[in-house]
């Protein structure tokens, strides 16, 4: 047996036992969107999990890397899954609808973004609303039209995006402990994971595990009070670390130093003014990334370079992402592994929409931002953990659903309640009440 599976068939034992505590506790604060962020991660992981452990999953070499090959039968749960997802937005959005909500501007100019993204796949030959990104405007609706009440939805956000990490954290511990052979690859490009293995779970890569825990620990951070909270965030880190993704870990590293730093400012109006200018100077860093000449980062500058040579093209409303991605079967090209993104958040969104998609995303990034500062200073640390990951990543797609949109998800979600109180009694409130 080797040290990774050993690990996480002690880890995928523990945290059932975690969650059925944590659950128990959160009863009373279960809403929909709650349910939505929860079956919203679900979505993509659950399918891949269960192929992984009755065989339907297969990792096929090609000359451009490893690609996940999914049975028939994988294929219809996993359709079966989205469809699912839809209809569960759908039905937020009508009881939204009949309650008289509006749609949050936040979501609205998301979904002008996507629907830059439909645009530029049509004119480039490609389909312009394929499943998953009908379900990811579907999704984006419903954050937008969600329950408002901050006294119980933002309560139900938090615990919720909390237990929805930590389901698919522990989903990625059963494959590796039942599945050890598919769940991990071989060190690469200067990348190792502990053990001298990169572990993939149930995902397939070891970004998406590594990116998904490191996403997970800002919730938990704010969702989960006690000693509890302590032994989670260490699980999550050990996962990443299994993972072998460094932006990830240095994303948690900062999520949790700045959740310290800002709970150690009792003013709650200074509290808020530094998590804002914290946020902002990270945001601004991972906008600047890619014109600051950086070597180095696996290839990321390389990356960036390419996308804004293509970009000149079109500068105003960009190109297809299908046009990035078919840059991966080019002899030449970089590869599979980096053919979903051009790994920098903000580079991303205007390759799929030009310099009117980043506008309006950076208007959005600013909305949010300020609205879950005004909340509490704490909530912010979700924010600071999406940009320092938005450096060298993609934690938030436009163009599809895919394993962080969830994230994404409960940050709208959360963003369009009402200023009520400080997040750092809601993990007290929620631990007052005993099973």
């Amino acid at each position: 047996m080797s040290p990774i599976q050993a690990s996480c068939i002690v880890l995928s034992i523990l945290i059932p036992g975690e969650l059925g505590r944590y659950i128990c506790h959160v009863q009373r604060r279960w809403n929909a969107s709650s349910i939505l962020v929860v079956v919203m991660a679900l979505t993509v992981a659950f399918p891949l999990a269960i192929g992984h452990l009755v065989g339907g999953v297969y990792r096929v070499m090609t000359q451009m890397g490893p690609v996940l090959v999914l049975s028939r039968p994988i294929e219809i749960l996993n359709s079966a899954c989205v469809a699912a997802l839809v209809l569960l937005s759908l039905i937020i959005v009508l009881g939204g609808i009949r309650n008289g909500r509006m749609i949050t501007a936040s979501s609205a100019g998301l979904i002008a973004i996507v629907g830059l993204n439909v645009i530029n796949d049509i004119f480039a030959g490609a389909p312009g609303l394929p499943p998953r990104r009908v379900a990811l405007i579907a999704v984006l609706l419903a954050a937008g039209t969600g329950p408002r009440n901050a006294g119980v939805a933002r309560p139900g956000v938090l615990k919720g995006g909390a237990l929805a990490g930590l389901t698919l954290a522990w989903l990625n511990f059963l494959v590796g402990a039942m599945t050890p052979l598919t769940a991990s690859v071989s060190c690469r490009d200067e990348k190792c994971g502990l053990f001298d293995q990169l572990f993939t779970g149930a995902y397939g890569n070891e970004n998406a595990v590594g990116l998904s825990a490191a996403l997970t620990v800002p919730f938990v951070l704010l969702a989960i009070d006690g000693r509890q909270k302590l032994r989670l965030v260490a699980y999550l880190i050990f996962l990443q670390l299994l993972s072998g993704n460094r932006t990830g870990l240095l994303a948690s590293t900062i999520a949790v130093l700045g959740w310290f730093g800002l709970r150690s400012v009792r003013v709650p109006i200074r509290r808020m003014r530094l998590g804002l200018a914290t946020l902002s100077l990270v945001t601004l860093a991972a906008l600047l990334a890619p014109f600051l000449g950086l070597t180095g980062l696996t290839g990321r500058p390389e990356l960036w370079q390419q996308a804004m040579r293509m970009l000149r093209s079109s500068p105003l409303f960009g190109l297809s992402h299908s046009e990035w991605s078919n840059l991966a079967d080019i002899s030449g090209g970089f590869g599979r592994a980096a053919s979903y993104s051009v790994h920098n958040l903000f580079l991303d969104v205007a390759f799929g929409g030009g310099l009117v998609a980043l506008s309006i995303f950076l208007a959005v990034f600013c909305l949010i931002s300020v609205r879950c500062a005004r909340q509490d200073g704490l909530a912010s640390v979700l924010l600071i953990t999406v940009a320092v990951i938005g450096i060298a990543e993609r934690p938030w797609s436009l163009d599809t659903i895919d394993w962080l949109t969830w994230t994404l998800i409960a940050v709208i979600a959360l963003a369009g309640q009402a200023p009520h109180g400080d997040t750092s009694k809601v993990a007290e409130g929620a631990q007052s009440k005993r099973c």
